[in-house]
């Protein structure tokens, strides 16, 4: 495993070296075997398992130490009902506080007939599932997903992103609520179901904006629950940033976009004088190139690495940016 985070330690610094050639990785978080509570199944009446990278095999797996035991468990009962089914399908599964929510893909919910439907009803209430949905369409559903952010049980909508582990959701939070420490009013960008906007709104206010409409709907309902102080907005930041003159008396800036970066939005955001910028990142290319456009007014004040992906390439990071 050192060697695993020496070498995206490298990756995650020359990078970030190409902006900020002085930077050096000030925390290191790692989340624990058998941790990950998302996975992409693909399923098959005689094989189900995951797809190896680019290619159409399923490899067939027997143990995994990435996952949830109870995630894992899930991969024989999906087997055999595709068996039932006669169908193949891909299984998004996401382990939530109130139980598997999830969805089957490369599947027409039209096509179904009556039995393939009352085999899928039928299997999530033997294996207890909050919901199951085929592209997008719930079909049965018998309490809603929620998942814990900043204290604040919030309803999960269908597709809605969700970090990998809840240690790595825990170290990312950690990292975001301490650069914010003292701010009283907040902008959290590309905020999802706010996994940082609820936990920094126990501080003081906080502005979300984020393009999927259903997640910001949900934080809305989560955090006026809660009694946060929250303005949540759906707003597609790549077609309509927040202006620099938007930020005005900002104390921090929260942003944590797509693989593929912020775009224009980063551009805006570092000519808007705000004292504190936090990215939040899972590219460390796009990170680089979000981070050039405040390399002249802002200084690199923490780099954070999050490796919640055992076995793999991937890394998040939070970059804390201070105005000079």
């Amino acid at each position: 495993a050192d060697t695993a985070v020496e070498v995206k330690s490298q990756r995650l610094l020359s990078a970030v070296h190409r902006v900020f050639p002085e930077a050096a990785i000030d925390a290191v978080y790692l989340s624990p075997q058998h941790s990950r509570r998302r996975a992409l199944f693909a399923v098959q009446p005689d094989r189900a398992g995951f797809r190896a990278l680019g290619e159409k095999n399923i490899v067939a797996l027997t143990e995994c130490f990435v996952l949830r035991p109870e995630l894992f468990g899930e991969l024989q009962p999906l087997r055999r009902l595709s068996g039932k089914m006669g169908v193949p399908f891909d299984a998004q599964l996401t382990l939530t506080t109130s139980g598997i929510d999830a969805s089957l893909f490369a599947l027409d919910e039209e096509k179904l007939d009556l039995r393939q439907r009352e085999l899928i009803a039928a299997f999530t209430e033997e294996r207890d599932y909050a919901r199951l949905s085929v592209g997008g369409t719930v079909l049965a559903a018998r309490r809603e997903p929620v998942v814990e952010l900043g204290g604040i049980p919030t309803a999960l909508p269908s597709g809605a992103f969700l970090q990998a582990t809840e240690e790595g959701q825990a170290a990312l939070t950690k990292e975001v609520l301490e650069a914010c420490q003292g701010a009283k009013r907040m902008v959290d960008l590309f905020a999802g179901l706010g996994t940082f906007a609820i936990p920094m709104s126990e501080q003081g206010e906080v502005a979300a904006y984020d393009s999927a409409g259903d997640a910001i709907a949900a934080l809305d309902v989560a955090a006026r629950k809660g009694g946060r102080s929250m303005r949540a907005e759906a707003r597609d930041l790549f077609k309509r940033p927040l202006m620099a003159s938007e930020f005005k008396s900002i104390d921090a800036v929260v942003f944590d976009p797509p693989r593929a970066g912020a775009g224009l939005q980063a551009r805006e955001l570092a000519s808007a004088e705000v004292p504190t910028v936090v990215a939040v990142s899972c590219n460390p290319a796009s990170l680089a190139k979000d981070l050039q456009p405040f390399a002249e007014a802002y200084a690199l004040d923490r780099l954070a690495l999050v490796d919640q992906f055992g076995w793999s390439a991937h890394i998040e990071t939070v970059a804390v940016l201070r105005r000079r």
